[in-house]
């Protein structure tokens, strides 16, 4: 399970450049603390919450040369969520919307112009000078949208004579 931790040391002029290649393989980065100290945050890997904050605590120490003052773990989804980051699901085109959903390109643009399926405008390239809109909407979505399934025309009947 991936964990972010935030450590401070309780040292101020560690050289940073140091701690950097220390901690390399964990993603850090390096800064000062509200206070001046030195802090380090890095995402690791570990099997518990305990284990995580003990090699945290361990690799940070060991690669500043201080002794930690201030520890902060979490799951990595966690620390995603509290910030505030949404992950971008996946998107598909108006053409792959229809065909998860059973109906025709233009209706899946039709459903999300007037706002029926949660969808975006998205622009593209074309060519070298030509620019494109079109309709993105999340795979999810679509793949959870009733799929379309046309009403039975009544049959038609012919008088006998």
């Amino acid at each position: 399970m991936w964990f972010n931790a935030y450590v401070e040391l309780n040292r101020k002029n560690i050289d940073l450049g140091k701690l950097l290649d220390a901690l390399d393989g964990f993603h850090p980065a390096i800064g000062d603390s509200p206070r001046g100290w030195t802090s380090a945050r890095i995402s690791l890997q570990a099997e518990t919450l305990k284990q995580a904050t003990v090699l945290a605590l361990t690799l940070v120490a060991d690669a500043g040369g201080a002794e930690p003052i201030h520890c902060e773990v979490q799951i990595e989804d966690e620390f995603t969520a509290r910030r505030g980051f949404i992950p971008v699901p996946e998107l598909v085109g108006a053409t792959e919307a229809a065909e998860l959903i059973g109906v025709s390109r233009q209706r899946v643009q039709q459903l999300a112009s007037n706002g029926d399926l949660p969808s975006t405008r998205s622009v593209a390239r074309r060519s070298c000078s030509r620019w494109r809109q079109s309709w993105t909407t999340p795979r999810c979505t679509s793949a959870r949208w009733p799929r379309f399934t046309p009403a039975p025309r009544p049959m038609a009947t012919t008088k006998a004579s």
